[in-house]
């Protein structure tokens, strides 16, 4: 009888391993991510001052338009014998984003394992179904770009904006074949009290404005607040003078990051010709509440010039 010779198997080594409890909010940044690039190249660096770590990434579109910065906060890390410099980890968004594309996402935790092989191996585990888990296994690939460091910027303006207004804005836009959306907001003096108005408006086969009065605030930075959100207690104001901020960005650009946010208010900082932030604050995990760090995703657009 003719022996067959079984070759085993060699277990990869692991090097190192974290655990996401957020994994929400991982799925909002992957959403984010994969509307600018295909890869995506986290790095995963301790926050400053404190014994904890965090997924980092920054990247921009091929034509520098928009750029997206994320920080997700990681709830435990384990080294297996490497240093903290070798931490990184760059993946299809694709085939996370396919992991996580599951309805017990929301009670789910995320166990992500690098090894020797360059393989990352994940294991989703629902909370609250123990005898299950889901498990998957990723090549990884060699990103050769720089990461690129967002620089902070000094804003004139804190505005919060309506999630549900810019939604309908962006859907008026596809149907009249409007490729930009402009944002104004203007200041006005009402005896004591200051009122701000800010418009949206798409402009194609034909043209359509949103605009919103609100009572302007400070913030406990002591930058000016606006609004623009129904509900307002201002009666708008018959007046017409120049804007302090007028700006026209890409309704596509501005749809990507609108689309997948889960919140009614979205925070942007603006200042005339920079780009334009939006800021949503990732809730979740047992690190979001230590040191009074938290999980962000920013979202930068570049301006359109009128001559453009």
């Amino acid at each position: 009888m003719a022996s067959t010779n079984h070759r085993k198997r060699t277990r990869p080594v692991p090097l190192w391993t974290i655990t996401v409890e957020d994994t929400t909010g991982l799925r909002t940044i992957l959403d984010a991510i994969g509307a600018v690039v295909s890869r995506v190249n986290f790095r995963i660096s301790r926050i400053p001052d404190c014994d904890r770590y965090q997924l980092m990434f920054d990247g921009t579109d091929q034509s520098k338009t928009c750029c997206v910065s994320a920080r997700l906060q990681i709830d435990s890390i384990k080294l297996h014998g490497i240093s903290e410099s070798e931490l990184y980890l760059c993946v299809d968004c694709k085939q996370l984003q396919i992991l996580l594309d599951t309805p017990t996402c929301a009670h789910a935790v995320l166990s992500m394992q690098y090894c020797d092989d360059s393989k990352v191996y994940c294991a989703l585990k629902d909370m609250e179904q123990s005898s299950t888990t889901e498990d998957a296994e990723f090549n990884t690939y060699v990103d050769e770009q720089i990461p690129i460091e967002i620089n902070d910027i000094e804003f004139d303006l804190k505005a919060e904006l309506d999630v549900s207004k810019l939604r309908e804005m962006i859907k008026k836009a596809k149907k009249i074949h409007a490729e930009h959306i402009r944002f104004t907001i203007s200041l006005i003096q009402d005896g004591l009290k200051q009122i701000s108005l800010i418009t949206f408006q798409v402009k194609g086969d034909a043209v359509y404005t949103q605009t919103f009065a609100h009572e302007t605030a400070r913030d406990d930075s002591g930058s000016l607040c606006v609004r623009a959100a129904s509900g307002g207690e201002c009666e708008m104001p018959d007046v017409d003078q120049i804007p302090e901020y007028d700006a026209q960005f890409p309704v596509d650009k501005i749809d990507a990051f609108v689309r997948i946010l889960p919140c009614r208010i979205v925070t942007t900082r603006v200042k005339p010709a920079m780009p334009l932030m939006m800021m949503y604050e990732l809730g979740g995990g047992i690190a979001s509440s230590s040191s009074g760090m938290h999980s962000t995703l920013k979202f930068l657009i570049a301006p359109i010039n009128d001559v453009d």
